[in-house]
């Protein structure tokens, strides 16, 4: 996914052929702070990521009159194009990401929290 840093940890188990088995990957999230994904939405390659996942994004959602939107996680790049049509649209942040005013004019819609003690109802 555009925006996120992962690391692939493979270990290889050895079998009884010619060829060991296939490595086992395991993906171990690498947390981005708030001024990396702002610096990455802000690049060129950012600008693509959110104009092509945005697309499919509006191609599932085609009309969000009277719906209300939540993006979790860094969503503020895409909650944008549906803002003016849904009823609301709120950005939720992990506190230990950071967080950034959204939208960056008008009022705020924009709240944090722990991952681990998110609920919401």
């Amino acid at each position: 996914m555009a925006g996120l840093s992962r690391k692939a940890h493979c270990v290889k188990k050895r079998s009884g052929g010619l060829f060991g088995a296939p490595a086992k990957c395991k993906n171990i999230a690498m947390p981005l702070d708030v001024n990396e994904l702002r610096s990455f939405y802000a690049s060129g390659l950012g600008d693509v990521a959110r104009r092509l996942i945005g697309r499919v994004l509006r191609a599932r959602w085609d009309n969000c009159v009277g719906l209300s939107l939540m993006g979790l996680g860094f969503g503020s790049p895409y909650l944008d194009r549906f803002r003016e049509e849904a009823m609301r649209a709120l950005a939720f942040m992990p506190a230990e990401q950071g967080v950034v005013n959204w939208p960056a004019l008008g009022t705020l819609f924009v709240g944090a929290g722990r991952a681990r003690h998110a609920a919401v109802a």
